[in-house]
């Protein structure tokens, strides 16, 4: 069961995605995505003094803004902190948020994960789900999010249709890697959802972020990694005390080039 699980991630995330973008959606069969990813780098979330300011989630580059700004800016002041590759944040937190602007490289930096941990045969397992894809189940009855995961990959393949006892199995024993995307696609009954989320952490995660900075023991049992747009993020965030929150940021000449080149 989990050898198929595997092929079927494998097949499913070969290729970047360019849907939405017709003029390169034929093209796109040919760019393995592993090989065309650029690694993104993020900042921590911090609110403590020494800031610097975030206007709609990218850095304020003018003079200091007046108060008068409109509601729907989204103003911020972050502690100054150099970014830091993202694969570093993710081994060392067990539950994490990636916020980013649109187009920022959030569903593609799961998509990449999961096809790496997809060519680990005795590695974690990875569970990938879109999140606006379970706030369509609840609006037909209430149904865990541990008991979603199975159902949802049920509907994309017949063959897939008995996950539940591999992912109940990967979850029990601490080997799995939980990718929930897009938290802000969720448009109605969002903090009903992200209650969901935080029980499904509760049961399968530590109690609370136990991970101090300097400390590179490496972390056992499930991850989970949340992603979501900057804007609207804070009107229903995930608890403080187990999420750690990063911020993607935007790419360099350098990375815009290379990125190009492949």
């Amino acid at each position: 069961l989990r050898a198929g699980y595997l092929a079927y991630l494998r097949d499913a995330y070969r290729y970047l995605d360019f849907r939405g973008v017709p003029q390169v959606e034929r093209v796109a069969t040919m760019l393995p995505l592993d090989a065309v990813y650029v690694p993104l780098r993020a900042r921590p979330e911090m609110p403590e003094a020494d800031t610097w300011l975030r206007v709609a989630g990218r850095l304020w580059q003018g003079e200091e803004p007046s108060e008068e700004l409109p509601q729907e800016i989204a103003l911020t002041r972050v502690r100054e902190v150099q970014p830091v590759p993202v694969e570093e944040v993710l081994a060392g937190h067990p539950a994490l948020v990636v916020l980013g602007d649109p187009g920022a490289g959030k569903s593609t930096l799961l998509k990449v994960l999961t096809l790496a941990l997809a060519h680990e045969p005795q590695g974690p397992l990875p569970i990938l789900l879109p999140l606006n894809a379970y706030a369509e189940a609840l609006e037909k009855g209430e149904i865990s999010l541990h008991d979603f995961l199975s159902r949802y990959y049920a509907t994309r393949q017949h063959r897939l249709d008995d996950l539940g006892p591999l992912f109940g199995a990967a979850l029990e024993a601490g080997q799995a890697v939980v990718l929930l995307d897009g938290l802000d696609e969720v448009q109605s009954r969002r903090p009903f959802l992200g209650q969901l989320v935080e029980d499904f952490v509760a049961e399968h995660g530590p109690p609370a972020r136990q991970r101090r900075d300097d400390d590179e023991t490496p972390l056992a049992g499930n991850r989970v990694v949340v992603t979501s747009r900057i804007v609207g993020y804070r009107e229903a965030p995930l608890s403080a005390a187990r999420w750690q929150t990063y911020t993607l940021i935007d790419w360099g000449r350098g990375e815009i080039t290379r990125f190009a080149e492949r």
